[in-house]
């Protein structure tokens, strides 16, 4: 890469780089007045705050009355604070509603993702407990969306779903209470789930020695998720049915 590459690269990743708390109170003229508050022209309910003919922080309408923001009003330094707090949490905020708006996540998963793309850590958590106050994060309604898909799709075992809302940051206990809730009300029955799908996949193992055939359907299985006694009765019938004999079972 040459010099002019890194310069562009360089320059990409400080403008993708969020704002940090240093850089918003740099540019607020402590001291000075408000000069206006006005609407962001291309963020819905967000207004800059305008001193020194040039905007210094971004506000939720909200916070324009709880911090008693009107022009002429003196910028010291907790007002100053109190600013670049604010904006800080609305950046994380806005970039998370982003995020959601591509797919649900759990909120430890939302806030990890958050901290790794460079929001403080303060302001995302406000961020995030201001989205769970006003119901966009809901862990328990998220794992009962994932369960419920999953488990009816016949393709995944309880242990498979446990561990993607896991992955998504969601608490084991609430993971699992999903997981029991959605198979007790569904009717779903883990052991059919396990025949179904391995005699679906028993069709492609004809024409293989019987030990091979029976290992690699236990492991298809296995990594779907479904427990071993499952596995091992969905093996057993699926390759009786295409008279694959199981040569365990034999000797």
């Amino acid at each position: 890469m040459n010099n002019r590459s890194r310069r562009r690269s360089s320059t990409r990743s400080e403008k993708r780089r969020p704002e940090q708390e240093a850089d918003i109170l740099e540019r607020i003229p402590i001291g000075n007045t408000i000069d206006d508050i006005l609407p962001h022209p291309r963020l819905s309910g967000r207004y800059r705050v305008i001193a020194a003919g040039a905007p210094i922080a971004i506000v939720s309408a909200t916070m324009v009355g709880e911090l008693s923001l009107a022009p002429g009003r003196v910028l010291d330094e907790g007002l100053s604070h109190a600013l670049a707090n604010e904006s800080l949490i609305l950046a994380a905020y806005d970039k998370a509603v982003a995020l959601l708006a591509v797919r649900n996540r759990g909120t430890v998963e939302l806030q990890r993702r958050l901290e790794r793309a460079g929001y403080e850590a303060g302001a995302v958590a406000k961020a995030v407990s201001r989205l769970a106050e006003q119901g966009f994060l809901d862990d328990e309604q998220l794992s009962l969306q994932v369960a419920r898909a999953r488990l009816a799709s016949g393709h995944a075992g309880s242990r498979r779903v446990e561990q993607e809302l896991a992955r998504m940051g969601v608490a084991r206990d609430v993971a699992q209470a999903a997981v029991t809730s959605v198979a007790e009300d569904e009717g779903i029955d883990e052991g059919e789930s396990a025949l179904a799908l391995a005699r679906r996949r028993a069709g492609s193992l004809r024409g293989l020695e019987p030990e091979v055939a029976r290992r690699r359907l236990y492991g298809f299985l296995a990594r779907r998720g479904f427990d071993s006694a499952h596995v091992m009765a969905a093996v057993k019938a699926a390759l009786a049915e295409l008279e694959i004999s199981d040569e365990d079972d034999e000797r």
